[in-house]
């Protein structure tokens, strides 16, 4: 009597299929609730700004964040009137883009040697 065998790679790829549609999903979804434009610009202007005031005076943590609030509230309208982005996004980003600051675009920046505060 014969046996029946199952093919194990037949298994295997329709499960690789699977995983790789949701990580399909997963980053569709990602880039649909982040502008990342948005995110950069917050981030450059947020950066040169900052430097611009490290040469000056001396600037605190806080006062750090309070112009990277500022800066992302008035990016935030301003993005709202003149483009399509939804309120969800915008708010999404700005959210986001102090962590993004933090956990890539700084560590890059340190890599390279560009820091404001080396600059003084």
């Amino acid at each position: 009597m014969g046996r029946c065998y199952r093919n194990p790679s037949l298994i295997f790829n329709k499960y690789k299929y699977e995983s790789s549609t949701n990580m399909e999903e997963i980053l569709s979804q990602l880039i649909s609730n982040y502008n990342f434009t948005f995110i950069l610009s917050i981030n450059i202007i947020s950066y040169l700004i900052i430097q611009l005031l490290h040469k000056i005076m001396f600037t605190p943590k806080g006062i750090k964040i309070l112009i990277t609030i500022i800066i992302s509230i008035a990016m935030g309208i301003i993005y709202h009137f003149i483009s399509d982005i939804s309120t969800e996004v915008l708010v999404n980003s700005v959210i986001l883009a102090p962590l993004a600051w933090d956990w890539v675009f700084k560590p890059i920046l340190n890599k390279i040697g560009i820091d404001y505060k080396k600059d003084k």
